[in-house]
């Protein structure tokens, strides 16, 4: 199975719309960086929630999804919530343009 862009679904709607925002965020940074305005996204994968719930409950899946995932753990809200906290701190003042993997090292494949 590729991975490179495609993961379990692939869908070049949903892909295209991906790599959109990641453009998008790299404009803005550049444009609005002089204002002191930083721009970032992050960029999860499979997220336990109500959409995702289905995924989470069909044991099948939920291998399929462990075995492309390096660290072998799926994220929960609180990841993501602490990485955009995290961005949006001062710890993070010299970060802008940036679409910060929240994957479990999916993307690193």
């Amino acid at each position: 199975m590729g991975l490179s862009g495609g993961g379990l679904y692939p869908n070049i709607s949903y892909q295209a719309t991906k790599g959109a925002i990641v453009n998008v965020t790299r404009a803005l940074a550049v444009e609005w960086a002089r204002s002191g305005i930083r721009v970032n996204a992050v960029a999860p994968t499979w997220v336990r929630t109500p959409l995702t719930a289905k995924l989470f409950d069909d044991p099948t899946m939920m291998q399929r999804m462990l075995d492309v995932t390096p660290l072998r753990l799926l994220a929960e809200p609180i990841d993501v919530a602490k990485a955009v906290a995290f961005l949006s701190s001062r710890d993070a003042r010299l970060i802008t343009g940036h679409t910060l993997a929240v994957d479990g090292g999916f993307l690193a494949q």
